[in-house]
Protein backbone atom coordinates (compact mmCIF):
# COMPACT_ATOMS: atom_id res chain seq x y z
CA UNK A 1 0.00 0.00 0.00
CA UNK A 2 1.42 3.49 -0.75
CA UNK A 3 2.69 5.50 2.14
CA UNK A 4 0.40 8.62 3.07
CA UNK A 5 -2.62 7.85 0.14
CA UNK A 6 -5.09 7.40 2.53
CA UNK A 7 -4.20 10.53 4.63
CA UNK A 8 -7.26 13.42 4.31
CA UNK A 9 -8.97 10.75 1.52
CA UNK A 10 -12.47 11.23 2.80
CA UNK A 11 -14.61 7.86 2.67
CA UNK A 12 -17.84 6.59 3.23
CA UNK A 13 -18.18 3.18 4.63
CA UNK A 14 -21.75 1.74 5.09
CA UNK A 15 -21.93 -0.93 7.61
CA UNK A 16 -19.50 0.90 10.13
CA UNK A 17 -21.08 -0.70 13.10
CA UNK A 18 -20.57 -4.44 12.04
CA UNK A 19 -17.45 -6.68 13.08
CA UNK A 20 -15.33 -5.76 9.63
CA UNK A 21 -16.85 -2.72 9.03
CA UNK A 22 -15.15 -1.92 12.76
CA UNK A 23 -11.80 -2.84 11.67
CA UNK A 24 -12.10 -1.00 8.58
CA UNK A 25 -12.93 2.11 10.68
CA UNK A 26 -9.84 1.54 12.65
CA UNK A 27 -7.92 0.40 10.18
CA UNK A 28 -8.84 4.16 8.00
CA UNK A 29 -8.57 6.10 11.13
CA UNK A 30 -4.83 4.38 11.37
CA UNK A 31 -3.80 5.80 7.99
CA UNK A 32 -5.25 9.56 7.96
CA UNK A 33 -8.43 9.38 6.49
CA UNK A 34 -12.07 10.74 7.11
CA UNK A 35 -14.79 8.23 7.20
CA UNK A 36 -18.58 8.95 7.32
CA UNK A 37 -20.55 6.25 8.78
CA UNK A 38 -23.59 4.45 8.04
CA UNK A 39 -25.10 2.18 9.51
CA UNK A 40 -27.52 0.75 11.83
CA UNK A 41 -27.51 1.04 15.65
CA UNK A 42 -24.71 -1.49 17.16
CA UNK A 43 -25.35 -4.17 19.78
CA UNK A 44 -24.10 -2.15 22.49
CA UNK A 45 -23.72 -5.03 24.80
CA UNK A 46 -21.80 -7.18 22.28
CA UNK A 47 -20.41 -5.12 19.40
CA UNK A 48 -16.57 -4.28 18.47
CA UNK A 49 -18.17 -1.00 17.49
CA UNK A 50 -19.06 -0.34 20.87
CA UNK A 51 -16.20 -2.13 23.05
CA UNK A 52 -13.60 -0.15 20.79
CA UNK A 53 -15.44 3.16 21.24
CA UNK A 54 -15.30 3.63 17.27
CA UNK A 55 -17.73 5.79 17.13
CA UNK A 56 -14.52 8.71 17.98
CA UNK A 57 -13.03 7.64 15.18
CA UNK A 58 -15.50 8.46 12.62
CA UNK A 59 -18.51 10.76 11.81
CA UNK A 60 -21.42 8.01 13.00
CA UNK A 61 -24.54 8.21 11.08
CA UNK A 62 -27.32 5.84 11.76
CA UNK A 63 -29.29 5.30 9.04
CA UNK A 64 -30.71 2.00 7.24
CA UNK A 65 -28.85 1.95 3.60
CA UNK A 66 -32.90 0.90 2.23
CA UNK A 67 -33.42 4.93 3.20
CA UNK A 68 -32.44 6.64 0.04
CA UNK A 69 -33.33 9.69 1.25
CA UNK A 70 -31.52 10.04 4.24
CA UNK A 71 -28.18 8.79 2.61
CA UNK A 72 -28.07 11.59 0.36
CA UNK A 73 -29.01 14.07 3.12
CA UNK A 74 -25.81 12.10 4.72
CA UNK A 75 -23.33 13.05 2.09
CA UNK A 76 -24.86 16.58 1.41
CA UNK A 77 -22.36 18.90 0.63
CA UNK A 78 -19.35 16.55 1.31
CA UNK A 79 -16.69 15.74 -0.76
CA UNK A 80 -16.60 11.62 -1.20
CA UNK A 81 -13.01 10.47 -2.30
CA UNK A 82 -14.15 6.55 -1.84
CA UNK A 83 -16.82 4.32 -1.49
CA UNK A 84 -16.85 1.05 0.85
CA UNK A 85 -20.32 -0.74 0.95
CA UNK A 86 -19.93 -3.26 3.78
CA UNK A 87 -23.67 -2.75 5.17
CA UNK A 88 -26.19 -6.10 4.68
CA UNK A 89 -27.88 -9.33 6.17
CA UNK A 90 -24.72 -11.48 6.42
CA UNK A 91 -25.46 -14.60 8.39
CA UNK A 92 -26.88 -17.73 6.19
CA UNK A 93 -28.74 -19.48 8.60
CA UNK A 94 -30.71 -16.08 9.37
CA UNK A 95 -31.36 -15.73 5.49
CA UNK A 96 -33.68 -19.00 5.76
CA UNK A 97 -35.93 -17.08 8.56
CA UNK A 98 -36.08 -13.47 6.99
CA UNK A 99 -35.84 -14.25 3.20
CA UNK A 100 -37.47 -11.29 2.52
CA UNK A 101 -35.31 -9.10 4.44
CA UNK A 102 -32.41 -10.08 3.39
CA UNK A 103 -33.17 -9.55 -0.01
CA UNK A 104 -34.23 -6.53 0.23
CA UNK A 105 -31.29 -5.31 2.27
CA UNK A 106 -28.59 -7.05 -0.13
CA UNK A 107 -30.22 -6.55 -3.39
CA UNK A 108 -32.23 -2.93 -2.75
CA UNK A 109 -29.46 -1.36 -0.64
CA UNK A 110 -26.97 -2.76 -2.90
CA UNK A 111 -28.92 -0.39 -5.67
CA UNK A 112 -29.29 2.46 -3.37
CA UNK A 113 -25.46 2.73 -2.84
CA UNK A 114 -24.59 2.53 -6.35
CA UNK A 115 -27.60 5.22 -7.09
CA UNK A 116 -25.94 7.02 -4.06
CA UNK A 117 -22.46 7.38 -6.16
CA UNK A 118 -23.79 8.33 -9.10
CA UNK A 119 -25.15 11.41 -7.81
CA UNK A 120 -21.71 12.08 -6.03
CA UNK A 121 -19.33 14.82 -8.38
CA UNK A 122 -16.42 13.96 -6.84
CA UNK A 123 -16.04 9.76 -6.07
CA UNK A 124 -13.60 8.12 -7.82
CA UNK A 125 -13.73 4.88 -6.63
CA UNK A 126 -16.69 2.30 -4.82
CA UNK A 127 -15.87 -1.04 -3.13
CA UNK A 128 -18.30 -3.56 -2.71
CA UNK A 129 -18.31 -6.40 -0.24
CA UNK A 130 -20.03 -9.39 -1.68
CA UNK A 131 -19.33 -12.98 -0.30
CA UNK A 132 -17.38 -16.07 -1.73
CA UNK A 133 -20.84 -17.47 -1.78
CA UNK A 134 -21.84 -15.91 -4.93
CA UNK A 135 -20.72 -18.85 -7.37
CA UNK A 136 -23.09 -21.93 -8.16
CA UNK A 137 -21.48 -24.45 -5.89
CA UNK A 138 -21.65 -27.80 -7.21
CA UNK A 139 -19.34 -28.96 -4.71
CA UNK A 140 -16.49 -29.46 -7.42
CA UNK A 141 -13.18 -28.88 -5.11
CA UNK A 142 -12.37 -26.88 -7.84
CA UNK A 143 -11.23 -23.60 -6.29
CA UNK A 144 -13.95 -20.82 -7.52
CA UNK A 145 -12.30 -17.98 -9.88
CA UNK A 146 -14.43 -14.16 -10.42
CA UNK A 147 -15.10 -15.93 -13.97
CA UNK A 148 -17.17 -18.85 -13.28
CA UNK A 149 -20.88 -19.30 -12.68
CA UNK A 150 -23.04 -17.00 -10.16
CA UNK A 151 -25.47 -19.24 -8.23
CA UNK A 152 -26.83 -19.27 -4.55
CA UNK A 153 -28.45 -22.08 -2.95
CA UNK A 154 -29.65 -20.09 0.28
CA UNK A 155 -31.06 -16.25 0.04
CA UNK A 156 -28.47 -14.92 1.79
CA UNK A 157 -26.01 -16.13 -1.25
CA UNK A 158 -28.74 -15.80 -3.76
CA UNK A 159 -29.32 -12.34 -2.56
CA UNK A 160 -25.12 -11.59 -2.90
CA UNK A 161 -25.05 -13.28 -6.33
CA UNK A 162 -28.08 -10.96 -7.34
CA UNK A 163 -26.52 -7.81 -5.95
CA UNK A 164 -23.07 -8.23 -8.27
CA UNK A 165 -25.77 -8.32 -11.11
CA UNK A 166 -27.07 -4.90 -9.83
CA UNK A 167 -22.77 -4.17 -9.53
CA UNK A 168 -22.67 -5.13 -13.12
CA UNK A 169 -25.41 -3.32 -14.59
CA UNK A 170 -25.00 0.26 -12.87
CA UNK A 171 -21.69 0.02 -14.32
CA UNK A 172 -22.57 -0.72 -18.09
CA UNK A 173 -25.65 1.61 -17.91
CA UNK A 174 -24.47 4.64 -16.00
CA UNK A 175 -20.56 4.90 -15.47
CA UNK A 176 -19.38 4.06 -18.51
CA UNK A 177 -18.97 7.84 -19.64
CA UNK A 178 -17.29 8.87 -15.79
CA UNK A 179 -14.05 8.57 -14.32
CA UNK A 180 -15.23 5.92 -11.55
CA UNK A 181 -14.24 2.23 -10.98
CA UNK A 182 -16.78 0.03 -9.44
CA UNK A 183 -15.15 -3.30 -8.26
CA UNK A 184 -17.34 -6.20 -6.05
CA UNK A 185 -14.54 -8.09 -3.44
CA UNK A 186 -15.71 -11.53 -3.01
CA UNK A 187 -13.71 -12.25 0.35
CA UNK A 188 -13.89 -15.83 2.38
CA UNK A 189 -14.74 -16.73 6.08
CA UNK A 190 -13.36 -13.61 7.69
CA UNK A 191 -12.32 -14.17 11.46
CA UNK A 192 -10.49 -11.78 13.56
CA UNK A 193 -11.22 -10.47 17.60
CA UNK A 194 -14.94 -8.95 17.92
CA UNK A 195 -16.84 -10.71 15.58
CA UNK A 196 -19.59 -11.13 18.14
CA UNK A 197 -22.49 -12.41 15.55
CA UNK A 198 -24.50 -15.44 16.04
CA UNK A 199 -23.98 -18.74 14.15
CA UNK A 200 -20.24 -18.21 13.29
CA UNK A 201 -18.13 -20.81 14.86
CA UNK A 202 -15.57 -18.63 16.58
CA UNK A 203 -18.16 -15.79 18.06
CA UNK A 204 -20.03 -19.10 19.10
CA UNK A 205 -17.11 -20.78 21.10
CA UNK A 206 -15.74 -17.98 22.88
CA UNK A 207 -19.24 -17.58 24.42
CA UNK A 208 -19.54 -20.79 24.68
CA UNK A 209 -15.71 -21.31 26.39
CA UNK A 210 -16.18 -18.19 28.51
CA UNK A 211 -19.12 -19.83 29.89
CA UNK A 212 -17.66 -22.73 31.12
CA UNK A 213 -19.82 -25.07 28.39
CA UNK A 214 -19.18 -26.89 25.44
CA UNK A 215 -19.31 -25.28 21.83
CA UNK A 216 -21.97 -27.31 19.23
CA UNK A 217 -20.67 -27.44 15.90
CA UNK A 218 -22.55 -28.31 12.72
CA UNK A 219 -20.63 -29.54 10.01
CA UNK A 220 -17.29 -30.63 11.46
CA UNK A 221 -15.52 -31.54 8.24
CA UNK A 222 -17.30 -28.29 5.82
CA UNK A 223 -13.78 -26.80 3.85
CA UNK A 224 -13.57 -22.81 4.03
CA UNK A 225 -11.33 -20.24 2.69
CA UNK A 226 -10.52 -19.02 6.39
CA UNK A 227 -8.68 -15.42 6.70
CA UNK A 228 -8.01 -13.05 9.11
CA UNK A 229 -9.97 -9.82 8.96
CA UNK A 230 -6.67 -7.56 8.27
CA UNK A 231 -6.02 -9.52 5.28
CA UNK A 232 -9.28 -9.15 4.19
CA UNK A 233 -9.37 -5.64 4.66
CA UNK A 234 -5.43 -5.04 3.32
CA UNK A 235 -7.00 -6.12 -0.14
CA UNK A 236 -10.00 -4.12 -0.11
CA UNK A 237 -8.11 -0.51 0.67
CA UNK A 238 -4.75 -2.16 -2.24
CA UNK A 239 -7.76 -2.37 -4.93
CA UNK A 240 -8.89 0.68 -3.95
CA UNK A 241 -5.40 2.50 -3.81
CA UNK A 242 -5.30 0.55 -7.22
CA UNK A 243 -8.62 1.68 -8.75
CA UNK A 244 -7.90 5.14 -8.24
CA UNK A 245 -5.29 5.60 -10.78
CA UNK A 246 -6.35 2.91 -13.62
CA UNK A 247 -10.16 2.67 -13.14
CA UNK A 248 -9.41 0.00 -16.37
CA UNK A 249 -8.75 -3.04 -13.16
CA UNK A 250 -12.34 -2.62 -11.76
CA UNK A 251 -14.30 -5.79 -11.70
CA UNK A 252 -14.79 -8.53 -9.22
CA UNK A 253 -11.89 -9.74 -7.43
CA UNK A 254 -11.44 -12.40 -4.85
CA UNK A 255 -9.74 -12.20 -1.82
CA UNK A 256 -8.79 -15.26 0.31
CA UNK A 257 -6.48 -17.55 1.34
CA UNK A 258 -2.89 -18.85 -0.60
CA UNK A 259 -3.44 -21.93 -2.72
CA UNK A 260 -4.26 -25.23 -0.32
CA UNK A 261 -4.81 -22.96 2.71
CA UNK A 262 -7.67 -24.24 3.67
CA UNK A 263 -9.11 -25.85 6.95
CA UNK A 264 -11.96 -27.61 8.00
CA UNK A 265 -14.02 -26.40 10.72
CA UNK A 266 -13.33 -29.16 13.40
CA UNK A 267 -9.41 -28.17 12.38
CA UNK A 268 -10.15 -24.52 13.11
CA UNK A 269 -12.43 -25.14 16.29
CA UNK A 270 -9.41 -27.41 17.78
CA UNK A 271 -7.02 -24.94 17.46
CA UNK A 272 -8.65 -22.20 18.98
CA UNK A 273 -9.49 -24.47 21.81
CA UNK A 274 -5.71 -25.12 22.09
CA UNK A 275 -5.32 -21.05 22.77
CA UNK A 276 -8.41 -21.53 25.11
CA UNK A 277 -7.12 -24.51 27.20
CA UNK A 278 -10.28 -26.41 26.61
CA UNK A 279 -11.56 -29.07 25.16
CA UNK A 280 -15.10 -28.78 25.27
CA UNK A 281 -16.12 -29.32 21.82
CA UNK A 282 -19.79 -31.33 20.50
CA UNK A 283 -20.23 -32.28 17.03
CA UNK A 284 -23.88 -31.84 16.31
CA UNK A 285 -25.72 -33.99 14.54
CA UNK A 286 -29.67 -33.77 12.87
CA UNK A 287 -31.15 -31.93 10.01
CA UNK A 288 -29.76 -28.29 9.37
CA UNK A 289 -30.61 -25.68 6.71
CA UNK A 290 -28.03 -26.68 3.73
CA UNK A 291 -24.86 -25.06 3.72
CA UNK A 292 -22.35 -25.63 1.16
CA UNK A 293 -19.74 -28.56 2.57
CA UNK A 294 -16.60 -26.97 0.07
CA UNK A 295 -15.62 -23.19 -0.45
CA UNK A 296 -12.50 -22.49 -1.34
CA UNK A 297 -11.34 -18.84 -3.41
CA UNK A 298 -9.07 -18.63 -6.39
CA UNK A 299 -7.21 -15.56 -5.77
CA UNK A 300 -4.89 -15.80 -8.79
CA UNK A 301 -6.46 -12.67 -10.16
CA UNK A 302 -5.48 -10.74 -7.20
CA UNK A 303 -2.06 -11.64 -6.87
CA UNK A 304 -1.24 -10.63 -10.70
CA UNK A 305 -3.06 -7.67 -11.15
CA UNK A 306 -2.52 -6.00 -7.08
CA UNK A 307 0.42 -8.00 -6.12
CA UNK A 308 -1.57 -9.35 -3.39
CA UNK A 309 -0.22 -12.11 -0.88
CA UNK A 310 -2.25 -12.37 2.61
CA UNK A 311 0.27 -12.47 5.05
CA UNK A 312 -0.74 -14.42 7.63
CA UNK A 313 -1.87 -17.78 7.25
CA UNK A 314 -5.31 -19.71 8.17
CA UNK A 315 -3.59 -21.34 11.25
CA UNK A 316 -1.95 -17.91 12.51
CA UNK A 317 -5.20 -16.42 11.92
CA UNK A 318 -7.37 -18.54 13.90
CA UNK A 319 -4.57 -18.28 16.39
CA UNK A 320 -4.20 -14.14 16.56
CA UNK A 321 -7.88 -14.12 16.55
CA UNK A 322 -8.41 -16.75 19.79
CA UNK A 323 -5.98 -14.87 21.27
CA UNK A 324 -8.11 -11.53 20.77
CA UNK A 325 -11.07 -12.60 22.20
CA UNK A 326 -8.90 -14.90 25.49
CA UNK A 327 -6.80 -11.21 26.22
CA UNK A 328 -10.62 -8.94 25.90
CA UNK A 329 -12.00 -11.37 28.29
CA UNK A 330 -9.27 -11.15 30.74
CA UNK A 331 -9.82 -7.37 30.89
CA UNK A 332 -7.61 -5.84 28.02
CA UNK A 333 -8.54 -2.83 26.12
CA UNK A 334 -11.02 -3.96 22.43
CA UNK A 335 -9.35 -0.84 20.38
CA UNK A 336 -5.71 -1.76 21.85
CA UNK A 337 -5.92 -5.28 20.67
CA UNK A 338 -6.91 -3.83 17.31
CA UNK A 339 -4.33 -1.48 17.12
CA UNK A 340 -1.75 -4.06 18.61
CA UNK A 341 -2.69 -6.37 15.07
CA UNK A 342 -2.58 -3.76 13.05
CA UNK A 343 0.79 -3.02 13.77
CA UNK A 344 1.75 -6.89 13.96
CA UNK A 345 0.17 -7.09 10.57
CA UNK A 346 2.31 -4.52 9.13
CA UNK A 347 5.45 -5.22 10.15
CA UNK A 348 4.63 -8.60 8.85
CA UNK A 349 6.54 -10.09 6.11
Amino acid sequence: MKVNFWKDKTVLLTGHTGFKGSWLSILLHHFGANVIGVSLEPNKDSSLFSQAEVNKLCNHNICDIRDLGKLQEIVCNTKIDIVFHLAAQSLVRKSYMEPIETFDVNVNGTANILELIAGLEHIRVGIFATTDKVYQNLESGIPFRETDRLGGHDPYSSSKAASELVIDSYCKSFFTSRDIAISSVRAGNVIGGGDWSRDRILPDAVRAWDANKSVKIRSPNSIRPWQHVLDCLYGYMLLAEKLWDDRLLQGPYNFGPTKGDNLNVLEIIQHAAKIYETDKVTVETGNFPHEAGFLSLDVTKAHKILNYIPKWNALEAIHRSARWYKDFSQGFDALGLCKKDIQEHQASK
